[in-house]
């Protein structure tokens, strides 16, 4: 009958908008989880240049080291060898005294 026909249109119709109004949503929630995406790549880009930043800096900071170390034990070097020729000028010094007094003595 046409009132059959009619109510079963208007549940048809129902259901259509209802499924509509789901797909809508769904394509709004889509969009969002793209550039939720697009944010998450632009972060993880932004981190990967930060942890390259990171190892270059701790390369260099090795390096500054290694070079500040080498420097440290040449410095070391140096102030062991000057502290062995003061010790023998010290020597020298006290030997040469010793002598001035014998002659002073005589």
């Amino acid at each position: 009958s046409l009132d059959d026909t009619q109510k079963l249109s208007t549940k048809f119709k129902e259901k259509f908008l209802d499924t509509k109004q789901k797909l809508e949503d769904t394509c709004l929630n889509l969009e969002k989880t793209q550039r939720t995406l697009e944010k998450t790549c632009t972060n993880l880009v932004a981190s990967e240049k930060h942890a390259k930043k990171l190892e270059d800096d701790l390369h260099q900071e090795t390096k500054l080291k290694e070079e500040y170390n080498q420097k440290f034990l040449d410095t070391l070097e140096t102030l062991e060898t000057t502290n062995i020729k003061l010790q023998e000028s010290i020597s020298r010094e006290e030997k040469l005294s010793g002598e001035i007094q014998d002659w002073g003595q005589r």
